[in-house]
């Protein structure tokens, strides 16, 4: 019966764990869609009008998918992040360290995809 309660208990806490990593990746593409797809894009690739108007027309400076964003450390992107860069505004005044670290969550899983 012990053995029992104890896998029941841990069957739950899988369940709430998983539960918790699917609203912080969903929470993490929304913030990136508010925040961040406006010059990114939303598949991260940076998008070429803005490009035009912030790095000279050259998109893949807006590009978090190519090799030298992926090769960022998670520390760096939330610096940047909360700091800004170049003409990128710093949010660190709307955004919570955990919304940063969701939106950073959320980058990696578009560099992953990305072709």
């Amino acid at each position: 019966m012990r053995i029992q309660a104890r896998f029941s208990i841990f069957a739950m806490m899988l369940v709430l764990i998983g539960f918790s990593a699917q609203a912080f990746a969903q929470n993490g593409k929304a913030l990136y869609e508010k925040s961040c797809a406006s010059c990114h894009n939303g598949d991260g690739k940076g998008k070429p009008a803005m490009a035009k108007m912030l790095a000279g027309g050259d998109a893949t400076k807006l590009d978090l998918t190519k090799a030298s964003s992926k090769a960022k450390t998670d520390a760096d992107l939330a610096q940047i992040t909360n700091d800004g860069v170049g003409k990128m505004k710093a949010f660190k005044s709307t955004l919570k360290p955990a919304d940063v670290t969701a939106v950073i969550s959320h980058v990696r899983m578009l560099q992953k995809s990305a072709k």
